[in-house]
């Protein structure tokens, strides 16, 4: 029989190791910057499976309660590393306050919600459709179109062709103003409705990236970069940054600065498959085509980064426009949410 004491010894090894268990699970992955101080932190807040189903592109609403993915049907095998995808697609809308799947789409893709969090679809024409039952609002549009809205959902672009757009009004669910435009290409660059009366766009010219004020035909504004192979661009929702990535490298430009230019490496060569900013323009995020997801904290202007948050290829990172979230996509079937914590 063994003594008393080495009994109490055991139970309280035990509950030590059950502690420390407790204490991984439930605090927060760190990000580290390059110097390894603490700086910034996700914290896991839900992670979606989505079965049979590759995600690859996803959007917030305007209040940031619900998220919109689109997924190719598929396996991934994360032993071997292989997919298999097939050309089918299988789309959803997610309530993330209530982790609960709202509505499963078949080879059909929201192109927007509005402030209403009713969504728009492209099905015989653009209809706009009621989230709680799905049923169809209204038929805005009958020409398959692309599809703005601009950030408070109030208005969207209806770009039915680069000689043509008009803007739909949905708080009183009408076309108010139909457009001639010229010189314009919808298939290029970002395309961001700032309010009813201006549209950008943001692409890639001959010596860097350039900003025009789409239904005024004019440059607003000119981004001088020597570098040819960039590759994804983003506008700032706040308005004050531009910025641009090659396979190893990202190109940020401050509005406020008079365009000033910082060039900052990113430890990989194997490219992005997302680039966005945050809602105040502060993080730059960046899903890698080798599982990294990377930030870069303009204030200050840090490279922070973790690794393995997925085991396949990130597809898509997004910031919530409402509060500090983010959004992740990846081949391994999953959509994660996290919440990001500042220090």
């Amino acid at each position: 029989m063994k003594p008393k004491n080495y009994q109490q010894r055991n139970n309280s090894i035990i509950l030590v190791i059950f502690l420390m268990i407790g204490i991984i699970t439930l605090c927060p992955i760190r990000i580290l910057s390059q110097d390894s101080s603490e700086k910034i932190y996700l914290k896991l807040f839900q992670s979606i499976e989505t079965k049979n189903l590759l995600p690859y592109k996803a959007k917030f609403s305007v209040d940031g309660k619900f998220l919109f993915c689109e997924a190719m049907k598929g396996t991934f095998d994360p032993k071997t590393g292989k997919m298999r995808i097939e050309m089918e697609e299988e789309n959803f809308i997610y309530d993330i306050m209530n982790n609960a799947m709202v509505r499963t789409l078949f080879d059909t893709k929201v192109l927007g919600f509005n402030y209403k969090n009713e969504y728009l679809i492209e099905k015989e024409g653009i209809v706009l459709c009621d989230l709680n039952d799905g049923k169809e609002i209204a038929k805005i549009s009958e020409s398959p179109v692309k599809v703005v809205v601009s950030l408070d959902g109030k208005y969207a672009a209806l770009i039915v062709s680069n000689e043509k757009i008009f803007i739909y009004d949905f708080v009183n669910n009408q076309a108010i103003e139909e457009l001639n435009v010229a010189n314009f290409s919808k298939d290029i660059g970002g395309i961001y409705l700032i309010d009813n009366k201006t549209l950008l766009q943001l692409f890639k010219g001959d010596n860097g990236l350039i900003l025009k004020d789409v239904i005024n035909d004019k440059v607003v504004n000119n981004f001088p970069c020597k570098n040819s192979n960039l590759v994804n661009i983003a506008y700032s929702p706040n308005g004050v940054s531009a910025a641009a990535c090659c396979a190893d490298s990202i190109y940020i430009w401050n509005i406020l600065e008079q365009n000033s230019l910082k060039v900052k490496p990113f430890p990989h060569t194997k490219g992005f498959n997302a680039f966005n900013f945050s809602r105040d323009g502060m993080l730059i995020g960046a899903g890698s085509a080798s599982m990294e997801l990377l930030f870069y904290d303009r204030k200050r202007d840090e490279l922070i980064l973790n690794l393995n948050f997925h085991i396949a290829p990130i597809t898509d990172v997004l910031f919530s426009p409402v509060d500090d979230v983010v959004a992740t996509t990846s081949f391994d079937g999953t959509m994660k949410i996290w919440n990001i914590e500042r220090h």
